[in-house]
């Protein structure tokens, strides 16, 4: 059995938590104009929202860890290395162009 560097349980570790508690902070800064149901996350980082701070580096911070856990899990596939690698640039891209605060965006999609 192959074993990572402990920082790479630690980066894989905290992507989902930071996730969360940047949704649930940033929902509850939104107050009852964020439903969850019927809303992505996406209008919580939107201009001028609330919490759009808090969203948008709970962004950021999930694709810096799926990008640090994809580079140090060397003994892992490379196929599946570079799927995290992209979700981690993903997570990047969509933090760097919040949707507009109205209206849809192709940028954004």
């Amino acid at each position: 059995m192959l074993l990572v560097p402990r920082w790479v349980l630690f980066s894989s570790g905290c992507a989902p938590v930071l996730l969360v508690a940047g949704w649930v902070i940033a929902a509850s800064l939104e107050g009852p104009a964020y439903d969850p149901v019927t809303q992505t996350i996406s209008v919580l980082a939107a201009y001028g929202a609330a919490g759009s701070w808090v969203m948008t580096t709970a962004l950021l911070a999930l694709g810096a860890c799926h990008l640090l856990t994809a580079w140090g899990l060397r003994p892992a596939a490379t196929a599946g290395r570079v799927a995290l690698a992209g979700g981690g640039a993903a997570a990047l891209v969509v933090a760097l162009l919040p949707a507009p605060s109205s209206g849809g965006s192709l940028r954004h999609g």
